[in-house]
């Protein structure tokens, strides 16, 4: 009885020990993609099923003005505009991306204080404890979104680019 009660200590040690190294690693392993996330240089979203914005990197905030109080929680329908037709449109893509599990597409998303954001959005569906999720990277559209063409897509990449390049106390 007493090599079975000191062989199952040691087990209850072994697992102990285990368990700790296993929740060592997803605590390193949530730390690092929070980082990743948070100081990635392109804009990052996660949108839960309701469409509203659960978490967005500083990218984001810079990009759109918006504190981060002021994202959170807030509609990623209202990201395009007040027509019908772009919230219309804004409500498919998400549909698609929630069905497919994946989309990519341009938009011309608004400022906070009104101006064109001009974006290309790579999305994809996430289940984080059975619960869909779209996770959402955008990046300076390559052709203007939203019908910004020729000269005027490049002035608007151009001068994006140099804006995502300054540091926040340049802006």
């Amino acid at each position: 009885a007493a090599l079975v009660l000191l062989w199952w200590r040691g087990e209850k040690l072994r697992m102990g020990l285990a368990l700790e190294r296993a929740e060592q690693r997803v605590s390193a392993l949530v730390e690092h993609f929070a980082w990743s996330s948070r100081f990635a240089n392109d804009m990052v979203v996660l949108i839960d099923a309701d469409g509203r914005i659960l978490e967005a990197n500083d990218r984001t905030v810079e990009a759109y003005g918006y504190s981060r109080e002021e994202l959170i929680g807030r509609s990623a329908f209202d990201a395009r505009g007040a027509s019908d037709a772009e919230v219309a449109e804004v409500r498919r893509n998400f549909a698609l991306i929630m069905e497919r599990g994946h989309l990519r597409y341009e938009a011309l998303h608004r400022r906070k204080d009104g101006s064109p954001l001009p974006v290309e959005i790579s999305s994809r569906r996430m289940n984080i404890g059975g619960i869909g999720q779209s996770w959402g990277v955008m990046a300076p559209a390559p052709s203007g979104a939203g019908g910004v063409a020729g000269d005027k897509s490049a002035a608007v990449k151009a001068e994006f680019l140099e804006w995502a390049r300054m540091s926040p106390g340049e802006r």
